[in-house]
């Protein structure tokens, strides 16, 4: 992956092949390791399959990325695709079912170390962001996961269904996100571009019509001692007519001109760690 130095991951405990449970006092040294790994500049921390992720993360997981690849699948072929990637993962070194005992019913799952880690590292926050990026028919996402240290996990998920995560510092993101946003001088809106569409208008305006690049940005965030996660959405609209951010109101949604400051400016206020912040 561009942008990553390719250095070994040999600064988690145990090596990065050893196996693990989700219970293990290993996995934790693990995380605070691998985070570590990532404090002198961004690191790649692995790639995966919809499948692969799916089997990594059981038990008890259900983080919001997608899963595309997995999803156009019926029930009966997921379980035959799950089955082989258990199979690979197996082969691979990071993956184990071991029965207990003699009785057949009842199995430890083991996973590879750094994988495990990885793993953790997205069920363990309190907000995510999701970027849901859409050009023409083709769709893929940006999801970040704040991490201690001013850190975040990204995990970019291609639409095969191929999840590259990386841990660096949010200024790297922002960097990141300007160029997948295809946002340049060249994508400047008219300064004075503003237009409100009301609830319930399905018709958005023409010049954000004419955008061939949509990005559908949402912010979940817990907050401790309640049941309910708050939720904020913006978008973001790259086209010849220009390029425009939407924000949603109580009287409609409202769309404005940008230029690639204010979108970096944006991209810069979502990845913040409100956690830390305060």
């Amino acid at each position: 992956m561009a942008g990553f130095p390719q250095g070994p991951l040999n600064g988690i405990p145990g090596g990065a092949g050893q196996l693990t449970r989700w219970d293990s006092e290993l996995l934790v040294e693990a995380r605070i390791s691998l985070l570590k790994l990532a404090v002198p500049g961004p690191i790649e921390v692995g790639t995966y399959t919809d499948e692969e992720v799916a089997v990594l993360e059981q038990p008890g997981g259900n983080p919001p990325a997608p899963a595309p690849w997995l999803a156009q699948l019926d029930a009966q072929q997921t379980e035959i695709t799950l089955a082989t990637a258990r199979r690979g993962l197996s082969a691979r070194g990071l993956y184990r079912v071991t029965s207990r005992g003699q009785d057949a019913t009842e199995f430890d799952i083991e996973v590879g170390v750094m994988a495990l880690a990885l793993m953790s590292l997205r069920r363990l926050v309190s907000s995510i962001v999701m970027v849901e990026r859409h050009i023409g028919d083709q769709a893929d996402w940006q999801v970040f996961y704040p991490q201690a240290g001013q850190l975040w996990l990204r995990e970019s998920i291609d639409g095969n269904g191929i999840h590259r995560f990386g841990l660096a510092r949010p200024e790297h993101w922002v960097d990141k996100l300007m160029h997948w946003s295809e946002v340049g001088n060249e994508n400047r809106s008219a300064p004075y571009f503003e237009t409100l569409v009301p609830p319930g208008e399905a018709r958005l305006p023409y010049a954000i019509e004419q955008c061939s690049t949509m990005m559908l940005i949402t912010r979940f965030d817990a907050t401790a001692g309640e049941t309910s996660v708050g939720e904020s959405w913006s978008s973001l609209h790259v086209g010849s007519e220009g390029c425009f951010l939407g924000r949603a109101g109580a009287s409609g949604v409202q769309y404005v001109g940008v230029g690639d400051w204010d979108v970096r400016r944006h991209w810069s206020d979502i990845l913040v760690n409100e956690t830390e912040e305060r």
